[in-house]
């Protein structure tokens, strides 16, 4: 969703995206059959991270359990034990496997098409990359750690996902790939702090002064993130929608 800025946020409108993305929440938790009360309602939420970039944002439940809602649908799920510090990722001891690494990919594959995702829309029918848990000091990893990418797209992943290779649940689900649907209805509209693309109070040589602020540190980030930009960044490469998405995001401090 292209809001065309960012959303001055507020609590009331924090508190109505709430509401509103709640019942897909509780969809999503009624899908992958798990060990909560349902519907979910506002009361078993214990933290709620709004976004100023889309109508959405990270759902905490009272059990830890996190739910993060972007472009229309829940985007990233982390269950309770995914979310300690110190079971993260590998982190979580078992006894012994259950689960052999073709097993734990069919199981990750399960709970996508619970959720109602088709398998090839995600690129997950195809042969994903697989971590599978390793042994350190006598003690078994529990979490085979699965990545479907994008065919053709170099490390361009579509799902990443986390299965406990003791009991076959989903412990992390990130739908990198989903296609972008409706957000859901607001009783209230979002105020949009325009960015620099889109502001009208803004002539061109006041864009290009802040452009020429921000060339510096755009060189610097697009050689780290290795981005499709030139170094020495000028003023013939504004309109590039890489750059120009960079200056309108970063020139919002000297905006104000």
């Amino acid at each position: 969703m292209d809001l065309q800025g960012t959303i001055q946020m507020t609590a009331a409108f924090s508190n109505a995206v709430l509401v509103a993305i709640m019942p897909y929440v509780s969809d999503f938790a009624a899908k992958l059959k798990l060990d909560l009360p349902l519907p979910l309602t506002t009361n078993q939420v214990q933290a709620f991270g709004p976004s100023i970039n889309d109508i959405g944002g990270t759902v905490v439940l009272t059990n830890g359990a996190a739910f993060n809602f972007f472009n229309g649908q829940i985007e990233i799920y982390e269950n309770p034990a995914g979310r300690r510090w110190d079971t993260r990722q590998e982190a979580t001891t078992i006894d012994k496997l259950r689960l052999n690494p073709d097993q734990a990919v069919e199981a990750a594959r399960t709970k996508i098409k619970a959720l109602g995702y088709n398998l090839e829309t995600l690129y997950a029918d195809l042969q994903p990359k697989v971590k599978a848990p390793g042994k350190a000091y006598g003690k078994q990893y529990a979490n085979y750690n699965i990545y479907w990418n994008k065919p053709n797209f170099q490390n361009r992943e579509s799902v990443q996902a986390r299965i406990n290779g003791e009991t076959g649940e989903l412990e992390y689900l990130f739908l990198i790939g989903a296609p972008s649907l409706p957000p859901p209805p607001l009783p209230l509209k979002p105020v949009i702090k325009p960015s620099l693309l889109h502001r009208d109070d803004l002539d061109e040589a006041e864009k290009l002064r802040l452009f020429e602020k921000l060339a510096p540190e755009m060189d610097s980030m697009a050689e780290k993130l290795g981005l499709p930009i030139t170094r020495s960044i000028n003023r013939s490469q504004l309109k590039d929608s890489i750059a120009y998405r960079f200056i309108a995001i970063k020139s919002e401090r000297f905006c104000n």
